[in-house]
């Protein structure tokens, strides 16, 4: 939202059986003009089995749009349709504001002990999730969805509910400024199994988010475009692999 300074800072640990031997940490900058074109800097990023060095520290150009037009071949205006047509009506958003409200209870807020963010006193609270009611609500909110799309398989409650019992919500904390009301923080800590109950993942995340005087948001001075990135990434693997680049495709 371009008509507030809004800083979003966070601190994301991933770690997937089979993927990666050790948990990714990530620290990024983000730039959003539009829905599709936004810009990235890598700062920090651990973890990660490849070197990816060279990426980082330097503003990157990403055009939604134009990587869907390339990698998608004759897929992509139905691709940018479906991404249009994706977009929030005010419709819709009313539709969605009486789901919630109808499933308030879905989510109950604890108030702990204050706490701090970045030393400054924060109203405290752990929150709890109604899986039962929050599987309704996303079956309701997926049926508002899929009445602008034809293609849109039908989604069962069950398979809503499966979903969500292969993921262990250890815990969620909010912490709210007292002072003004911001910034406020959102910690979570969730594990993920798969069908025969084997823990596979786990993400800890920590969200800042503040706000202060409206600023006019710019795109960097100096930036790649993520093409750029992308068709020397494609190259390398063709020669690699001895695969005629004509039958590389990106699902």
């Amino acid at each position: 939202d371009s008509s507030g300074d809004v800083k979003v800072s966070s601190n994301i640990k991933l770690m997937f059986e089979n993927f990666v031997k050790d948990a990714i940490s990530v620290k990024a900058d983000l730039v959003m003009l539009k829905r599709m074109l936004f810009y990235i800097k890598l700062n920090e990023l651990t973890g990660v089995p490849v070197d990816l060095s060279s990426i980082k520290g330097k503003w990157w150009k990403v055009d939604i749009e134009a990587l869907v037009k390339n990698f998608t071949g004759e897929k992509a205006d139905r691709i940018l349709k479906s991404l249009e047509e994706g977009q929030l009506s005010k419709e819709k958003i009313k539709q969605f504001k009486v789901i919630f409200k109808k499933y308030k209870n879905a989510v109950q807020m604890n108030k702990l002990a204050d706490g701090e963010i970045e030393g400054a006193l924060a109203y405290h609270w752990s929150v709890v999730l109604d899986k039962s009611q929050l599987a309704n609500m996303l079956k309701e909110i997926l049926d508002v969805q899929k009445k602008d799309s034809l293609d849109t398989p039908e989604v069962k409650i069950s398979d809503i509910e499966t979903a969500l019992k292969m993921i262990d919500i250890k815990s969620i904390e909010l912490f709210v400024q007292k002072k003004d009301y911001l910034p406020f923080q959102l910690k979570f800590s969730i594990g993920v199994s798969d069908e025969t109950k084997k823990d596979v993942g786990a993400l800890d995340m920590s969200l800042i988010i503040s706000g202060s005087d409206p600023v006019e948001i710019k795109a960097p001075a100096d930036s790649t475009d993520i093409l750029y990135l992308l068709g020397n990434l494609m190259s390398s693997l063709s020669s690699s692999v001895k695969i005629p680049p004509a039958s590389l495709q990106i699902r």
